[in-house]
This record gives structure tokens, C-alpha cells and sequence, in this order.
């Protein structure tokens, strides 16, 4: 239920309903080491009011207008794991989809008749698949590794936006040649498309020294960015419109600390 008293919005008290449907399926053998799981969801939503979007010059205003919106959503989801026990590990792929169709009105100076303004159908869509290995070799070696790609599109009144894909790479190494010892090495690798056919790819390394003198004294020198990296980009579509991010990052940096333990 949704008050608004401002002059762009809705007035009046409204009521939604919604209705869903859901089924999962899961896995297990033990003995084998095999896990599996599965779901997927189809929900529709029925409300007296949507979403507006108002153009009042280089500006975007969102509120809400009473009009008839009927929206629905499907996700489905899954993924299978087997342990590694030869490496004290686990390997794991997975993969998701999803699909959201709903309605928004696009209005030219907060006026819904005026020129340029649209009732706009979006349907916005996406799907990820990746994959993960983690083990321990050795006693003094392990690592983590996770895949993924991801791409989403938004489509507005039939009309298709390019589809935007992401790749993303994750490593940990832990190396731990003593007991007093330890060595983590971090690597982050993106890759992100901004616009149609136009990739922006950036690696973070990230490592950490640690000597523990006692059970209660640890020494640690960290070297965080070693790359030097300054900036991340990536482009998100929501319900509306894509957002293209420029993220700012911390330089390179070396910190030494101190742990005292009681």
C-alpha cells in the first residue's frame, strides 16, 4: 500500500496482488561427493500504478502514476559440485537466468501529455555461468580459483539495447612454507564491456606477508593495488535505463601492522 501526497505521484491509496509459482530440486550422494541443485520461479504482479520518468532537462525525476501495470519476472537457477578428494578440494559450475517484463511511463517536462512523452514496455534480461576449484595440494600450498560471465540486455518497447557481457577472474594462493610463515597472493582480473563491442579490462593483485612470533604476537606487511591501478568501469541495466559506473581506486599502498592476541 503506497501514500503519496506530492504534486507529481500518486494520491490515492492503492492495492497490489501478486502471484508466484516456485520449484527446486536437490541432490546429495555422500558417498561420491556429488551435490546438485536446481530451482526456478515465475511471479506476476498486478498494480494500479507505475513507475514515471520525468525529463525536466538534463535532469531525471522518478515517481509514480496511477495507471494499470501488469509486470512478471522469471529466474531459474542451478548448479553441481563434486569434492576433489585426491587435493582436499571441491570443483563447482553454476549458471542462473533471468527475465523481467513491466511498464514505466516516460514524461516530457512532468506533463504525460506533453510532446515526447511515451508509455514504454521494457524487458530487461540477463544470464551468468561459472565456475569455481579450490584445493590443498600440498600442507603448504592451497588455492581458490572462480570463473563467471555474465551478460544483460534491456529492450524498450521491442527495440533491443546491445547485450552487455562481464568476465571476472579470482585467485587465491595461500602459501605456507612454515608454521610461523604465511603468504596470501590476491589477482582480480575484469573484464567488463562498457558499450557495444567496447571492453574495458583491468587486473588487481593484492599480497600479504604474515610471521607469528607466538600465539599472541603476529607481524603483517600487506601491498594492496600492486598494479597501480586508478579506476574500474562497468555498465548496469535496470528497469529504466543502463548505468555506465566509473569507480575511483586507491593506489598502490604497503601497510605493516601488529596483532597482539590475549
Amino acid at each position: 500500500m503506497i501514500v503519496s501526497a506530492s504534486t507529481q505521484g500518486v494520491d490515492d491509496f492503492h492495492t497490489s496482488s501478486s502471484q508466484s509459482i516456485s520449484a527446486s530440486v536437490n541432490y546429495r550422494k555422500t558417498a561420491s561427493g556429488l551435490f546438485a541443485n536446481a530451482m526456478v520461479s515465475q511471479r506476476w504482479s498486478h498494480l494500479p500504478y507505475t513507475l514515471s520518468q520525468q525529463l525536466f532537462g538534463d535532469y531525471i525525476v522518478y515517481s509514480y502514476s496511477s495507471a494499470k501495470n501488469d509486470s512478471r519476472s522469471l529466474m531459474a537457477m542451478g548448479s553441481v559440485g563434486k569434492t576433489l578428494d585426491f587435493m582436499r578440494g571441491s570443483i563447482s559450475i553454476n549458471g542462473s537466468f533471468s527475465r523481467r517484463e513491466s511498464q514505466l511511463i516516460s514524461m516530457a517536462d512532468g506533463e504525460a501529455q506533453a510532446p515526447g512523452s511515451a508509455f514504454v514496455e521494457s524487458v530487461s534480461t540477463g544470464w551468468q555461468t561459472g565456475a569455481s576449484i579450490s584445493g590443498a595440494p600440498t600442507k603448504w600450498l592451497s588455492f581458490d580459483y572462480a570463473l563467471r560471465f555474465s551478460s544483460n540486455r534491456l529492450t524498450m518497447n521491442e527495440i533491443n539495447a546491445s547485450w552487455l557481457t562481464a568476465m571476472t577472474n579470482r585467485l587465491l594462493i595461500n602459501i605456507m612454507p612454515h608454521r610461523k610463515w604465511e603468504w596470501h597472493i590476491i589477482g582480480d582480473h575484469y573484464r567488463n564491456e562498457l558499450t557495444a563491442d567496447n571492453f574495458k579490462s583491468i587486473l588487481l593483485l593484492d599480497t600479504k606477508l604474515i610471521y607469528k612470533l607466538n600465539r599472541r604476537i603476529e607481524f603483517s606487511a600487506s601491498l594492496t593495488n600492486i598494479c597501480n591501478k586508478r579506476s574500474y568501469n562497468y555498465t548496469t541495466y535496470n528497469q529504466l535505463s543502463s548505468f555506465e559506473s566509473q569507480r575511483n581506486l586507491r593506489g598502490r599502498e604497503l601497510l605493516f601492522s601488529l596483532f597482539l592476541k590475549k
